[in-house]
């Protein structure tokens, strides 16, 4: 139906078409203007539109996430992380407590003194299984699992300096709780067009990941399971 839908960056879409006339074939949208140099630029301009309308309303989208993070409402992904699930809404983790115990596991064995390597080895000859119901856990995940906030039992007051107000109202003042962390990174996806092994030439998406400043981050408080002393 539409142009934007071949190649949502203008500047590829002017690659194909040249690439595909090579091979005396052309590309087509039911709304094409012509092949007029009135039309190519008529184009051009609409597919400048089309990119600037994607762009605002993934920005748009992004600032009402943060939105909702600064609320205290978590924003959903694919999963939960270990040891918890999402509830109705997906806008808040409750406690799933077996993959908990678990996670509770895994914190005191380097309390216990081992290392990333041995706490690996631990859970393999123990036979836990990780979130995909696999054996072999992987370092970077208990690295990432261990320096989690999410796990770390925080009091309310500390949680008070962290959260804004809105979120605040909805905790106890009794209870501590986890931090989870949004908006922490920045998702860069680029085009990268390269030659495969026939000399022909294709393209690639990568993701690229890049840190925020810190006072861009927002904290959005998650029930606590492990003890403060742990």
């Amino acid at each position: 139906q539409d142009r934007d839908r071949i190649a949502r960056e203008p500047a590829f879409h002017v690659l194909l078409r040249l690439e595909f006339e090579e091979h005396g074939c052309k590309l087509r949208a039911l709304n094409d203007r012509g092949d007029s140099p009135e039309d190519q630029l008529t184009e051009g301009i609409l597919d400048q539109l089309a990119k600037f309308e994607r762009l605002k309303t993934a920005e748009q989208t992004r600032r009402g996430r943060v939105r909702k993070a600064k609320e205290g409402r978590l924003v959903g992904t694919a999963r939960a992380l270990h040891g918890f699930k999402y509830n109705a809404a997906r806008d808040g983790f409750v406690i799933h407590e077996p993959e908990m115990l678990v996670v509770e596991k895994i914190f005191r064995l380097p309390a216990q003194g081992l290392g990333v390597k041995a706490i690996q080895s631990r859970l393999y000859k123990e036979g836990v299984l990780n979130q995909n119901g696999r054996k072999v856990w992987r370092r970077s995940v208990i690295q990432r699992m261990i320096r989690n906030d999410a796990y770390k039992p925080h009091s309310y007051h500390e949680v008070e300096e962290l959260v804004s107000s809105e979120a605040t109202a909805q905790l106890d003042p009794n209870e501590k709780y986890g931090v989870e962390w949004y908006n922490r990174e920045k998702v860069v996806v680029r085009t990268i067009s390269e030659q495969d092994s026939n000399g022909d030439r294709r393209y690639r998406k990568r993701q690229i990941r890049k840190p925020r400043p810190k006072e861009e981050w927002v904290a959005i408080p998650v029930p606590a399971y492990l003890s403060r002393d742990l």
